[in-house]
């Protein structure tokens, strides 16, 4: 017992050593599902804030998760009744532009569509089709490779 008590200032002092950064995104990719509401200027608006805490993170935490899901189809909980309901890709796309300071327009190549009429963002984009959704991983992959926010 007495050792235990002279260890117990040692203890203390080590503390509890942070979570990973990446199991951090990994979980926030996660609760993607939960976000409810889409702001122009904000983004993805949702319990424990997932949008902003992946596009605020370290590249090399957050950019290799979110590539992945891009090929996530699950839905989220926006819908504004009118759209379809927005799916886990369409925000991981909306997150990667985010990091990568691009506008979606330099991907209409890759097959990704622009409803020009749209105010919110998050429906006037299209990624309806698997290949696309391929084709924008193979594409953000190249790009995160060239900036070194990858492993090799």
């Amino acid at each position: 017992m007495n050792r235990l008590l002279a260890l117990a200032p040692a203890l203390l002092l080590l503390g509890c050593p942070e979570p990973p950064k990446v199991n951090r995104c990994i979980g926030a990719i996660a609760d993607l599902e939960d976000l409810y509401r889409w702001d122009p200027q904000r983004g993805g608006e949702g319990p424990g804030d997932p949008f902003q805490l992946l596009v605020a993170a370290e590249p090399t935490d957050s950019v290799p998760s979110l590539i992945q899901a891009l090929t996530n189809t699950n839905p989220t909980k926006i819908d504004d009744g009118i759209h379809p309901p927005v799916v886990v890709a369409e925000v991981a796309f909306q997150a990667l532009l985010a990091i990568f300071s691009m506008n979606a327009k330099e991907f209409e190549r890759d097959g990704v569509l622009i409803r020009k009429s749209e105010t919110n963002p998050i429906y006037a984009l299209i990624l309806d089709k698997p290949d696309i959704r391929i084709r924008l991983q193979n594409r953000f992959r190249r790009l995160a490779t060239e900036r070194e926010w990858l492993g090799q």
